[in-house]
């Protein structure tokens, strides 16, 4: 495991006021190890995956057969699930273009959907939009649009009105992440190594909240708690993500925490060696001070979610139907992932959280 190189030592108090030494480290090598290491590697690979799915839709309207729909179907899940491992980086053009939002706001709006496979311009930069577009409506048309039987002659007629839209919701992913990819290559990758400070505008700082923020609201909450109905009167199954394949929710869940994991311990992409992360960071920390290794606790949970996770059907909508305490049991153990991030990583970075919290956690 590579080091995390120490300059200097500065002095902090915890919330009784005691003195606690924390580490600093190479900010620079850090940030240098995840655009290099993570961000940029992982946003390739989801750009590719974008490029293949944009094929299988050019390869299914030029023959709608039984067999382009299924290549089309493998292509858009291989996506969707790249698309996990790149939803954290909510930072530079990805922020500016909304990237997330556009990508995948679930449950898709189907009534607003079927309004503009008629329309002959069609403007989906709106924020209004959200919900009309991404991988929850491509998955409306190549899944709940018609039953099995019926959804190639759907699909097949005239006027290919649906056919044209996929096309266009395909495109629009590929456009998006293409602009972000072009720009940490090209600019931004530099621009985001230099903000190498400490403060709460430096990359470091607006990162690992990006981490912490997705880990609560995205994951924790949009994966589970929603639709187990912990911030509702009752659960609301309809509102699990991917709920027109019944096979799915589950493997983007576990994509999704491990690619937290894998980031958190600082994971090469492309290599899998275990390089430079926040764990390294924080276990300089607890071995100063004589403390348990927090790393190992967040670690350990995250492990437990996804052993638990593996337990349940592989739709998590079909999951709260028939047996919800055992999501509840999923999401109380990313309650406690929450903790250690939000409250013990962060306090042990001096780092203020960035974002506002407004479910009542």
């Amino acid at each position: 495991m590579a080091g995390v190189m120490v300059i200097l030592l500065l002095i902090a108090c915890d919330k009784e006021g005691v003195q606690e030494e924390i580490p600093s480290i190479d900010r620079g090598a850090l940030l240098e190890s995840w655009a290099d290491n993570i961000i940029i590697p992982r946003t390739q690979s989801y750009q590719a995956s974008l490029e293949v799915l944009s094929e299988a839709v050019s390869d299914f309207m030029s023959e709608t057969t039984t067999e382009s729909l299924s290549e089309l179907r493998n292509a858009w899940k291989e996506s969707y699930r790249q698309w996990q491992r790149v939803s954290i980086f909510e930072i530079g053009k990805a922020e500016e273009l909304n990237r997330r939002n556009f990508t995948n706001i679930y449950p898709t709006d189907i009534e607003a959907i079927a309004v503009n496979v008629d329309k002959i311009d069609i403007d989906l930069t709106l924020p209004s939009t959200f919900d009309e577009q991404g991988f929850p409506a491509i998955e409306y048309i190549l899944y709940g649009l018609a039953s099995e039987e019926e959804l190639l002659s759907v699909l097949k007629s005239e006027d290919k009105k649906w056919i044209n839209h996929l096309a266009i919701l395909v495109d629009r992913l590929n456009t998006i992440n293409e602009d972000v990819l072009i720009d940490w290559e090209q600019e931004y990758r530099d621009l985001f190594i230099a903000n190498d400070g400490s403060s709460a505008n430096a990359s470091v700082d607006l990162l690992i909240n990006d981490l912490v923020l997705y880990f609560e609201k995205f994951l924790r909450a949009g994966k589970v708690g929603i639709p187990a109905g912990v911030f509702s009167s009752t659960p609301l199954p309809q509102n699990a993500e991917a709920i027109y394949n019944d096979d799915f929710s589950r493997d983007l869940f576990l994509e999704s925490l491990e690619s937290v994991s894998d980031f958190f311990n600082g994971i090469n992409e492309s290599t899998g060696v275990d390089e430079m992360g926040i764990d390294n960071y924080l276990d300089k920390i607890d071995e100063l001070n004589g403390n348990s290794l927090l790393s190992e606790l967040i670690n350990g949970i995250l492990t437990s979610a996804a052993d638990h996770a593996i337990t349940l059907t592989q739709s998590f909508s079909n999951q709260v139907e028939s047996d919800n305490e055992e999501m509840l049991k999923l999401y109380d153990l990313l309650q406690q992932g929450v903790i250690y991030f939000k409250t013990d990583m962060l306090q042990a970075l001096n780092i203020a959280v960035d974002y506002v919290d407004a479910d009542g956690d």
